[in-house]
């Protein structure tokens, strides 16, 4: 800064005035001080005289402001002369220098201050001070002084005048200089470079910042400033052109404070000695093209005066040729830049045509405009094909997440979204300050300046093409055109694109189209044609697919994938193989093929293989198979990533390919269907009874139409009801004897298959107990196939399904024709049936008239034919010769009819012409068959029954394999019912003792074979040891054998002895009202008598131990016979008590086996009904049935208790197959004995005690 007290010329004048004037008025010290035109700055100061202690300097003084001293406002004022001799005057008025002040306020100081005027224009004042006399100035002192002082204020005026002109002539001259620099200025740096450093001299500032605009950016240039810290942070400086809009384009002082409003926190940076600043805007037509700052860090800023005042005008006249030259360098750039950028959209409008993606037209759009818009982001956004409501970056540049390709945003609350939905463009300059704006929760928006624009084809957006700045630099108009002009090129390219895309795969898909058309012609079997269908169709789409398909006419799945890329494989499609899957994705897929991006959306027992599938790819698609509308099986195609986009028109493709797969598959499933029909008719056909045929229809009927339940009915006309032949287990619980009426059959309209008859849902008819107890009352879907042949209809198929409408049509029709089909059957068995019953009946008839010969021998023959069939099943005959066998064993004893019947029933020894005989009957019997067509097929088995395996057997002695196998059959069962039978010569034998005769008779009397299949059949608890329980010593009444059939029914599986007593327990409860039942069992000595079973008080009866002859249980053992008491009428000690229950009526019968007792039944009751007659004989009944069985039991828990150490060494049996087999298995181990010799003499002893043939019930008091 260039200051006044260098100019030697005015101080010297006021110097010589001072010298001059000083005496005249005598004054000890004087000054003059000239100010600037805004009162605000001291130009020139000069003192003479005599200074006191501790006064300012000149320079010093002139540092001070006027306006900052009291005296010099007061004369701006009032514009007069100011005389200070008073105390309270120096309190007004103190003096600003340090050694007056202290003079004035020890009152030995007056003082002078005199105006300096021109034309009324006060330019300065004029000081006189007297301290070494402090005397009041005389008014011709004061008068002589102002004379004086308005020559000094004409030399002051004249010498700034001069020196204005000067300084205007040199700021001329520089300006035109830098007008010449910036004529030739090709560059910002070149027009910063030559006006920084004149602005600051033109300004007064000691340092300066220019910032140049170029666009939203700038250049910053520095004058002067050394400090490190405040270059940076100028340099760094981000701000907004439109921040300075108001700001005057006049350089303005203002304070720090002030200043930082306007500029930000950097100009706390600044020394702290800068307490003004100056600054500007530098305009072109309104428009900030550039930004000045300027500060002094020695002295305060000052303000212009009027002799600065052509430095302010020069440095004026710079700024506008500044902001001229900025903005021709401006429309220069931008010349170039249009020419540039249309050079590089001639080349982006070259690629539209033969680009052969968007992405590959993006990159090259990037690679074109990339330093021309500057920008920090770039993004192409496309409808989200996953959600309507999103779009999906599909291409993106730029490190900000929002760039990234997949991201999503929201259509409805986004800035890209707002311009998809209305197609028109947006520039948001912060889109900060924007609503619109979406961004995660808790992130701000990464881009600040946005620029979007619609990309439209034909009136419909296709996408939004974006650019985005990090800082808040707005988008210029030329740059929105030059997005414009790229978004319609982007346009125009994606509809070229599709179209070349959309031929591409045309001709793609006719081609798969051909290649599985040519598939199926070659082969509809699906076993056949799905390996190479998939694999053509997974080289199609890149990706993997499968085809699973069930076949609903036999048990059979066909499974094919195929995967193109070895990094993207399918898991195991197993867990989505089932019935549930099929009809879930029936229900999805009926139109069109499911799209599954998400395994939330599948049902829960399934998404955990489409998450495994999702985590390799990220789309599936998948069409249900349901040939005849019936779901078995699915089509699948898995496509990776970069395929999502086409998956539109992959399902499009896939729906076409399950059209022709379901086409090739129905004739298919229609071939299939046929031969299983007519394997099932003549499989059914060949049964020999309508109980086989209805058990073989529901076992393979399955295979043909899958169902829940079914039964099979034959109509009993005489009845008019419709009789079960076979059912699934839902009718297992309904009572013996149940019927149905036919007329439930006719519910429902008949659909189109004639007879047939369909009832959607179960709950809108009345069908009766049975199908509802079937159905468990639940809704479910019946289907009604009457069996009818040449119009006679002799059955019912009943086929269900539980869920309503579960049927399709193709189902029916396929029932209808099995139905058909099954009726023709039906009416061959019958017939055969009828043919069989007659023929069967003359052979039973026959037999029964051999049996009645010898009433010893009462159903011996049936006995034998039913243990026969047995063997023979299990040796796995065919059903030809297990009939032959049983009809042989029938008839085996036919020969006795030439026996006199004296010699059959002779209860003593045979003489030798009586067993000779015996001996003939075999021969006799095949004579008399053979003269019989139909019987001649059995003469060998009718003579062979009585050889043995050794040899020494009648009539022919034949020996080994020489036995027929039928006869070697018969000859066994024979001899094990002779043996387990009541005869005239002998008592029944013990079941174990035949069991160890047939088993030593192995290989010497019996067939190995033969014996090892009678083992395996006793070993079968559903075989051999329900058919003996059935057998009855003395026939039964109907109560006593519906108890006895209960047994029968839990026999397979009573695991025990403790089992068996509970099972014999709730059978009698339900044929015998009581309230408590005990079984007495002898102990070894036969002494006593101990309680094996009590219903209640267990615990109390274990202990409980009867000596012989005490209480009514030994004289019901002593009697053979039951025996009833009245409890309060009986004698003393007739009844043995435990517990604490009152009885009132006991019963008590022996139990036996044969002719060994082994304990009794007793059943009692606590309220007042005695037991009848009926009741005794129904007991003993019970007993006599109950004892083998419960014999066996108690003998094979003995052998297994002695047999602990042993049985380790076999493998043992767990769970339900140990218990169902223990029984069996320990009777195999018993010892077998041979058959029984002829020799009627033969006496057999067996242990326990003898018991005297059984008399009939009574009911008589109990001796005491």
């Amino acid at each position: 800064m260039t200051s006044p007290t260098e100019q030697p010329a005015p101080e010297d004048l006021f110097r010589h005035v001072l010298r001059t004037l000083l005496p005249i008025v005598n004054a000890d010290l004087g000054g003059f001080f000239v100010f600037d035109e805004d009162f605000d700055q001291v130009l020139l100061g000069t003192i003479e005289g005599e200074q006191p202690p501790g006064s300012l300097a000149p320079v010093g003084v002139a540092r001070i402001s006027p306006s900052q001293v009291p005296a010099e406002r007061w004369i701006r004022e009032h514009q007069r002369s100011l005389h200070l001799y008073r105390p309270r005057d120096w309190r007004r008025f103190p003096p600003v220098n340090p050694g007056l002040r202290e003079l004035a306020l020890r009152g030995k100081l007056i003082a002078l201050v005199i105006p300096l005027r021109s034309q009324d224009e006060l330019v300065g004042v004029a000081y006189l001070w007297r301290h070494r006399e402090p005397r009041p100035f005389l008014r011709r002192e004061i008068r002589e002084a102002e004379r004086w002082c308005q020559l000094a204020a004409i030399v002051a005026i004249a010498s700034r005048l001069y020196e204005r002109e000067a300084q205007a002539r040199q700021a001329l001259a520089r300006v035109l200089a830098i007008d010449r620099s910036l004529a030739t200025a090709s560059s910002h740096d070149a027009v910063g470079r030559a006006v920084v450093g004149p602005l600051a001299d033109f300004l007064g500032v000691e340092s300066l910042a220019l910032w140049l605009r170029s666009g939203e950016d700038h250049k910053v240039f520095l004058q002067n400033i050394v400090d490190e810290t405040i270059r940076e942070t100028l340099t760094t400086w981000e701000f907004s052109w439109s921040h300075f809009e108001q700001l005057t384009s006049r350089p303005q002082v203002v304070a720090r404070d002030r200043a930082r409003e306007t500029l930000g926190p950097w100009v706390e940076a600044l020394p702290n000695s800068v307490d003004h600043i100056i600054l500007c805007s530098i305009r072109y037509d309104a428009n900030v093209v550039a930004l000045l700052v300027g500060w002094d860090t020695n002295s305060t800023a000052r303000r212009p005066s009027n002799t600065r005042r052509e430095m302010l005008e020069a440095a004026s006249v710079l700024l506008e040729q500044i902001a001229v030259t900025l903005v021709r360098l401006s429309f220069r750039a931008e010349l170039e830049r249009t020419i540039s950028d249309l050079r590089s959209l001639l080349k982006v409008s070259q690629r539209v045509v033969s680009t052969p993606s968007v992405a590959d037209l993006l990159e090259e759009v990037e690679r074109v405009i990339r330093d021309r818009l500057r920008y920090d982001a770039m993004i192409f956004l496309e409808p989200d094909p996953d959600s309507p409501y999103a779009l999906r970056v599909s291409w993106g540049s730029g490190t900000i997440p929002e760039s990234r390709v997949g991201h999503r945003i929201p259509l409805d609350r986004s800035l890209a979204g707002w311009v998809f939905r209305t197609g028109r463009e947006l520039l948001i300059t912060d889109t900060w300050e924007d609503p619109r704006t979406y961004h995660r929760p808790g992130q701000p928006f990464p881009l600040r300046s946005l620029l979007l624009f619609p990309v439209r084809h034909e009136k419909r957006t296709v996408g939004v093409l974006g650019f985005g700045r990090e800082r808040v630099i707005p988008f210029s108009e030329y740059d929105r055109e030059l997005v414009n002009l790229i978004a319609s090129e982007l346009a125009t390219a994606i509809h070229l694109i599709e179209q070349r895309n959309a031929l591409r795969r045309q001709a793609h898909y006719q081609a798969l189209l051909a290649t599985v058309s040519q598939l199926l012609l070659r082969d509809f079997d699906p076993r056949s044609f799905a390996p190479p269908l998939v694999q053509q169709l997974s080289q199609w789409a890149g990706g993997s697919a499968a085809l699973v398909l069930e076949c609903p006419v036999f048990p059979a799945r066909v499974v094919a994938t195929a995967d193109t890329l070895s990094s993207h494989r399918l898991p195991d499609l197993e867990p989505l193989c089932q019935n549930a899957f099929y009809q879930w994705l029936a229900s999805m897929s009926s139109e069109r093929a499911l799209d599954l991006s998400d395994a939330l959306f599948a049902p829960a027992e399934f998404r955990a293989p489409f998450s495994e599938i999702l985590a390799t790819f990220r789309t599936v698609l998948l069409v249900a198979l349901d040939p005849d509308e019936t779901p078995t099986g699915f089509l699948l195609l898995a496509i990776p990533e970069q395929l999502r986009a086409e998956r539109g028109e992959l399902a499009v493709t896939l729906w076409e390919v399950r059209n022709r797969i379901l086409h090739a598959t129905e004739r298919w499933i229609a071939v299939l269907e046929q031969d299983a029909v007519t394997r099932l008719t003549l499989d059914l056909g060949a049964k020999s009874s309508s109980d086989a045929f209805a058990r073989a229809l529901l076992e393979k009927l399955s295979p043909l139409v899958r169902f829940d339940f079914a039964a099979v009915f034959d109509l009993d006309r005489e009845r008019g009801r419709l009789i079960p032949l076979a059912t699934t287990s839902h009718f297992d619980g309904l009572p013996a004897g149940w019927t149905l009426a036919p007329e439930i059959a006719d519910f429902g309209a008949p659909s189109s298959e004639e007879t047939l008859r369909y009832i959607p849902d179960t709950s809108t008819k009345d069908l009766g107990y049975a199908l509802r107890f079937a159905t468990a009352a639940h809704p479910s879907s019946l289907v009604f196939a009457p069996l009818v042949t040449q119009g006679d209809e002799s059955g019912l198929l009943l086929v269900g399904r539980f869920g309503t409408h579960r049927f399709s049509q193709s189902e029916r029709r396929r029932l209808a024709k099995l139905a058909a089909h099954a009726a023709l059957a039906f009416h061959i068995v019958r017939v055969n049936g009828r043919e069989r019953a007659i023929y069967r009946a003359s052979v039973e008839a026959l037999a029964a008239a051999v049996d009645a010969k010898d009433p010893a021998t009462h159903d011996h023959s049936r006995r034998v034919a039913r243990i026969a069939r047995v063997i023979a099943e299990h040796l796995h005959l065919s059903r030809e010769a297990i009939e032959e066998i049983e009809l042989a064993a029938l008839l085996h004893d036919i020969g006795k009819l030439a026996i006199p019947d004296h010699v059959l029933g002779k209860p003593g020894k045979l003489d030798p012409s009586e067993w000779a005989l015996i001996r003939l009957h075999p021969s006799v019997g095949a004579g008399i068959l053979a003269n019989h067509p139909q019987l001649s097929r059995i003469v060998p088995l009718v003579r062979a029954h009585h050889e043995r395996w050794d040899g020494r057997g009648y009539p022919d002695g034949l020996r080994g394999e020489e036995i027929p196998l039928g006869a070697a059959i018969i000859a066994l069962a024979d001899a094990f019912d002779t043996m387990i039978s009541d005869r005239p010569y002998r008592p029944a034998r013990r079941f174990a003792d035949a069991i160890e005769e047939i088993r030593h008779g192995r290989g010497t009397q019996f067939h190995p074979a033969v014996v090892d299949a009678f083992f395996e059949a006793l070993r079968d608890p559903n075989s051999l040891p329900i058919l003996l329980l059935q057998r009855s010593v003395v026939a039964p009444t109907s109560v006593a054998a519906h108890a006895i059939h209960r047994v029968a029914e839990h026999l397979p599986h009573i695991p025990s002895v403790d089992a068996l007593v509970e099972v014999i327990d709730l059978a009698i409860s339900g044929t015998l009202s009581n309230d408590n039942i005990v079984i007495f069992l002898l102990d070894e000595s036969e002494t006593s008598l101990r309680i094996l079973y009590s219903r209640h008080d267990r615990d109390l009866a274990a202990a409980v131990r009867i000596p012989r002859g005490q209480g009514i249980a030994w004289q019901a053992i002593e009697s053979n016979a039951p025996i009833a008491v009245i409890v309060p009428e009986a004698p003393p000690n007739t009844i043995l008590r435990w517990g604490r229950r009152d009885l009132y009526a006991v019963l008590v019968a022996p139990l036996v086996d044969g002719s060994r007792v082994l304990g009794a039944l007793a059943v009692s009751r606590t309220d007042p009904r005695p037991f009848s007659i009926a009741d005794a004989e129904l007991l003993a009944t019970l007993g006599r049935h109950f004892g083998p069985l419960l014999q066996t039991f108690l003998e094979q828990r003995s052998e297994l208790d002695s047999s602990k150490e042993t049985t380790s060494v076999n493998q043992p049996k767990t769970g339900e197959q140990h218990n169902q087999h223990r029984l069996m298995d320990q009777i195999e181990h018993e010892a077998m004995p041979a058959e029984p010799d002829e020799n009627r003499e033969g006496k057999h002893s067996f242990p326990g005690r003898e018991c005297p043939p059984p008399s009939s019930a009574r009911i008589e008091p109990a001796a005491s």
